[in-house]
């Protein structure tokens, strides 16, 4: 070989090993679902150093997870912190051994059986009244892919065989269900053809991300349910941008809704279906900052968001502003705003408090107030406080034990259109409130079906909620949960009013013990098939008792048991009314 050819191989060779390096990378873009066990491990791991726990704004992506973890001083873990260390970091090294080449797919079949089954077939029928309800229910089959590209960008999509959330025959009407599709009691036409539930694309790099389609989201620590962002829903049709460092976070999100003027007109969980035309625009816009204070044992958060609506497809682009105070666009016509607060606070090593207050509407000094005038709007405010206390097991485990206590008002996340403002809202009208539906089409029609955008259970509401639990993460997880809830007669269709003099206390303080039963047009509900609005006189007490247990026999191979016990007196806000059911859920699932 000549010295020229010589030359040309070096350079050549040279060449390739460039472009080898240049290929050679590390995405870390990818979006962790928000039911991920990463999120409970890293919460783990800072309150095991006395820290506040990380940001309560979910989901994370890979990058800020590493970031997070770099906040810690392994030095000081006990046996069991490094279990749970080492399980997030091979988790996340997994994902890094996805992207040393310029782009990658990684496609996963996961095939499940569960079985429901339960004593009550009359009270407790429909998924909303399972425990273990249609966001914890898998799919019959789930065919997942996901895309890295490049160092920058992320992709997932989710495609799975299962029946609808709404069924021919009505979920839970039978002592045994399951969800095999087609095996009665599910009808092979209820096949569910609304996926992706979720799928999305992501980008960003080590300190923001950008993410566009849908997924689900939350923002709080409780463990009922948060105020703001509650994860009620099966989805959010969103574009999330978060910015992030070991000391602040900052989130904006737009999600978008079906105007209520395509369901609300007649039954509020039947519309307009595929071959109508939808009208009308209805958008969440909310942004978020959160801080770390005093060497990191305090976190804080603001939260504010508004509900946007316009009958006329109008969508102002001012409100879009990431900067901006919503509250104070004045446009009342056009929407309704929330303002949220969240602290926690680790005093001392595994123990944290936290909290989280909203504000719907108040009465500043000098501002018509409840109960004084005529033209007063009543106030709407929502509160949780808990304490969380974590503990080795064994020197091997991790162990959990939370206890929380949430508070809202009736009127919370509730309002009239906006225009008559001081009228009283009808059983006709829409609202520009924060209950929104997610569309669903079956075999049998187009479904809408309504859920509090915020805390799950809506206003009116007092909550006590125990939870514990001990996890090998990785391998099992065993866990408890005492749920008490009072709830008054005030629900996601109860119209808003203002509170004029003389009102009974009872009609607007929490719990409430009766609507103006004078005139029971002046609900929405009352246009439910299931509606007693005229005869709820009371406030239901709902008790759960329940238990858990997963195992993972090998990395393809998991079950899963839950077992509970649900007694409700006072059942639909009726005195003396009782029921109870007792519900337990079999799961086998095996990945490919």
């Amino acid at each position: 070989m000549s010295k020229k050819n010589n030359k040309l191989a070096i350079l050549f060779t040279l060449l390739l090993f460039s472009l080898n390096s240049l290929f050679a990378f590390n995405n870390n873009q990818k979006i962790e679902h928000i039911d991920s066990d990463l999120y409970d491990g890293i919460k783990d791991l800072y309150l095991a150093q006395s820290l506040a726990m990380p940001s309560a704004a979910a989901p994370y992506s890979d990058s800020e997870l590493i970031m997070m973890l770099d906040l810690l001083d392994t030095s000081k873990f006990s046996k069991a912190d490094a279990n749970v260390y080492k399980y997030i970091k091979e988790s996340l090294t997994q994902d890094e051994k996805n992207t040393n080449k310029y782009s990658k797919i990684n496609w996963d079949v996961d095939l499940n059986l569960e079985s429901y089954i339960h004593q009550n077939t009359t009270d407790f029928v429909r998924r909303e009244n399972f425990i273990y309800n249609f966001l914890d229910q898998k799919p019959l089959i789930n065919i997942g892919f996901e895309a890295w590209m490049g160092e920058n960008f992320y992709g997932l999509g989710n495609f799975s065989i299962a029946s609808t959330y709404t069924t021919e025959t009505t979920f839970g009407s039978e002592t045994v269900s399951h969800n095999i599709v087609g095996l009665p009691p599910n009808q092979i036409f209820d096949l569910d053809f609304n996926f992706p539930y979720r799928g999305f694309l992501a980008f960003g790099d080590d300190t923001w991300s950008l993410e566009i389609g849908r997924d689900r989201t939350k923002w709080g620590h409780g463990i009922s349910s948060n105020l703001m962002i509650g994860d009620n829903l099966p989805y959010l049709d969103e574009l999330r941008y978060t910015t992030y460092s070991n000391q602040f976070k900052y989130t904006f999100i737009t999600s978008f809704f079906p105007h209520p003027k395509n369901y609300i007109a007649g039954d509020p969980t039947e519309g307009l279906g595929q071959s109508d035309p939808t009208q009308g625009t209805r958008a969440f816009i909310a942004h978020r900052g959160e801080g770390r204070l005093f060497n990191n044992k305090v976190g804080i958060a603001i939260s504010e968001s508004i509900m946007y609506q316009s009958l006329d497809n109008v969508l102002d682009l001012r409100y879009l502003s990431p900067a901006a105070l919503f509250h104070n666009f004045y446009i009342r016509a056009n929407a309704n705003s929330l303002l949220s607060l969240e602290l926690d606070y680790t005093p001392f090593k595994n123990f944290n408090i936290y909290a989280q207050g909203v504000m719907d509407e108040f009465a500043l000094p000098g501002e018509p107030y409840p109960g004084g005038s005529d033209t007063a709007f009543p106030n709407a405010f929502g509160y949780i406080a808990g304490v969380k206390y974590n503990y080795d097991v064994l020197n091997k485990y991790k162990g959990n034990t939370t206890f929380e206590f949430a508070h809202t008002d009736p009127y919370l996340y509730l309002r009239g259109d906006g225009t008559s403002n001081m009228a009283a809202q009808t059983a006709d009208e829409y609202a520009i409130n924060y209950v929104v539906a997610f569309r669903e089409f079956a075999s049998h029609g187009t479904w809408y079906h309504n859920e509090f955008l915020g805390y799950k259970y809506g206003g009116d509401a007092i909550v006590f909620n125990l939870n514990s639990s001990v996890k090998n993460y990785g391998k099992w997880n065993i866990e408890t949960n005492l749920f008490y809830m009072l709830h008054g007669t005030f629900d996601k269709f109860t119209c808003w009013n203002s509170i004029a003099p003389g009102t009974p206390t009872d009609q607007y303080i929490t719990p409430t013990t009766s609507h103006d039963n004078s005139d029971t047009t002046n609900t929405i509900g009352s246009r439910e098939p299931s509606s007693n609005i005229a005869d709820r006189d009371s406030v239901s007490q709902t008790l759960v008792l329940g238990a858990s247990a997963s195992y993972n026999v090998n990395k393809n191979l998991s079950c899963f048991v839950q077992l509970d016990y649900i007694n409700i007196n006072n059942y639909q806000n009726v005195s003396g009314e009782k029921t109870s059911d007792m519900q337990l859920v079999l799961s086998l699932s095996y990945s490919l």
